[in-house]
């Protein structure tokens, strides 16, 4: 009996559903452990003595992490992608379990550039796997995985909360997701990872340098670094800005915007993960996200604010699959590599949230937003110009016709 259930649970971790539930979940994971950092600035400066400078070097290094990183990733499109994913697993939990012992500030540096680093080393081999497994319906599979993110920016906030309250510490919880980290690496050891989509030329392979200054070529890769340049300003640091101007008013209403967000994004994620992306609702996720930037700004009731957010969310979270889903199928054989360029190019967004607040200081916090929300317009336009879109089926109808 026992070796059947062994010969059995070994078939499963065969089945293309075992890679294709690791790269929903992967960033649910992701943006659990990410908050972390952030969410225990007190606590390093209480109980390890570190400046806040120190600790907003700590949060740089994550981000700095990820370019040192970079080259790493594209092997995942050299048939890598096991030993990637398992060493990125494994590296974050080592990055994790430093900041459990209260490691010195120098150890914890290059902690967070390990941890910014091991990141994309699990993300881009699952998804470069997930897109050659869902095909046509890659679009729909990412909205999934992005409606169970949304599980990922409650898990961090409510496991420190857990921690304050309890003997587990904030050390605990980062031992904790360690912990969690160590049993995913163990499962993406024994799960079966797809071959990677042969490139079309003839000959040995070509240095990923080599294929990365071709790729650079291309001009859809060069809108969507654009794209996901215009949309990263658009998730935490608007949010945390629109905060910032009801604060004044107490932290339930101030926290009402951030509810409004997950409310949006979580209806934005569901339209995807059903109906799919095609021009009309990608053009109307564009549309939704500029006119939520636009009545965040600039409403002054709390009301409108809060379904103005609730707009931005829903959006947001469409332009965000559309460039997502055609990251990973722009050019199919490089589904590791094109995702990686992308977000090397888009790396300048990190001087947008800067300028946001080097604006607030000067005038308000209002005419940063302002400033923040007249991104949306170009990025709304460059979304619709991407290609990769779902043929609807009044469409089909025509052409058959």
């Amino acid at each position: 009996m026992s070796v059947r259930l062994w010969r059995a649970s070994g078939a499963l971790f065969r089945l293309p559903a075992a890679v294709i539930g690791c790269a929903l979940v992967v960033r649910v994971l992701d943006e659990w452990w990410s908050y972390l950092p952030a969410g225990t600035i007190g606590d390093h400066h209480r109980d390890l003595g570190f400046s806040y400078a120190q600790s907003g070097w700590l949060l740089a290094l994550l981000t700095l992490g990820g370019v040192v990183g970079a080259p790493l990733a594209p092997l995942a499109d050299r048939g890598r992608r096991r030993l990637l994913a398992v060493a990125g697993a494994l590296g974050l939990a080592a990055g994790l379990a430093a900041f459990a012992l209260g490691a010195p500030f120098a150890v914890l540096a290059v902690c967070a550039a390990v941890l910014g680093a091991a990141s994309d080393l699990v993300i881009l081999p699952l998804e470069s796997a997930l897109a050659e497994h869902a095909g046509d319906e890659l679009d729909r599979w990412l909205g999934r995985q992005h409606l169970v993110t949304w599980f990922g920016d409650f898990i961090g906030p409510a496991l420190l909360a857990l921690g304050a309250a309890t003997a587990l510490g904030w050390r605990g919880v980062f031992a904790v997701t360690a912990a969690i980290y160590v049993a995913f690496g163990a499962v993406l050891s024994l799960i079966e990872f797809p071959e990677a989509v042969p490139s079309e030329q003839d000959g040995p392979a070509e240095p990923v340098w080599r294929v990365a200054r071709s790729l650079l070529r291309e001009r859809e890769l060069l809108l969507l670094a654009g794209a996901e340049l215009l949309l990263l300003p658009l998730d935490e640091a608007f949010l945390g800005f629109a905060v910032a101007r009801r604060a004044g008013d107490g932290g339930a209403v101030a926290q009402s915007l951030a509810g409004g967000v997950v409310v949006g994004g979580i209806a934005g994620a569901l339209l995807v993960a059903r109906k799919g992306l095609d021009r009309r609702r990608t053009a109307a996720g564009g549309a939704a996200m500029v006119a939520g930037a636009f009545g965040a700004a600039l409403a002054p009731a709390l009301v409108v604010q809060v379904s103005a957010m609730a707009a931005l969310g829903a959006g947001t979270a469409v332009v965000w699959a559309k460039v997502h889903h055609r990251t990973l199928t722009v050019i199919p054989e490089w589904t590791a590599t094109v995702p990686t360029l992308v977000g090397l190019l888009a790396t300048p967004a990190l001087l947008i949230p800067v300028g946001m607040g080097a604006l607030s200081d000067r005038t308000s916090i209002t005419a940063a937003m302002v400033g923040a929300a007249v991104l949306t317009v170009p990025l709304a336009a460059i979304v619709v110009r991407l290609g990769g879109d779902r043929v609807a089926a009044e469409e089909l109808d025509a052409l058959d016709a």
